[in-house]
């Protein structure tokens, strides 16, 4: 089961990444930063959208790609590590659990933005080049 994925172009990273918050947390701010968590990644999906566009441009498709991937592999590495020592608490004391909340949020924004950037978008607009223009 992915944790970030699309499903007929309907996005359930919200619905993820306020499930991956609400388990992680134990205290009484749990739904306040699974509604914050959700409103954040809603943000960046837009952000990144709109700077993608901005952004092709100037630069080819294949940079883009491969910048994606990048991002991509270096925010799923950081985004997995933080949610693997919230979920063993022992790793860090009580007093960091917040700091590791907040920041597994930041790791999970710039997850998605990065796999707006190109991973996830680019295949379907060049889905769209493939065809001619009558048969579109």
């Amino acid at each position: 089961d992915e944790v970030f994925s699309d499903y007929g172009h309907i996005s359930v990273e919200h619905f993820n990444t306020s499930m991956i918050v609400t388990e992680c947390s134990e205290d009484s701010q749990t739904s306040h930063m699974a509604y914050v968590s959700a409103m954040l990644i809603g943000v960046c999906r837009l952000v990144s959208s709109l700077a993608l566009a901005r952004l092709l441009k100037n630069f080819c498709r294949r940079s883009m790609y491969f910048v994606s991937i990048i991002l991509t592999i270096f925010s799923l590495i950081t985004f997995s590590s933080i949610s693997y020592l919230l979920s063993n608490p022992h790793f860090i004391s009580p007093s960091h659990h917040s700091l590791f909340q907040w920041a597994s949020l930041i790791a999970a924004c710039l997850l998605v933005f990065s796999v707006q950037l190109g991973v996830q978008t680019l295949p379907l607009l060049l889905s769209g080049e493939l065809f001619p223009a009558d048969v579109r």
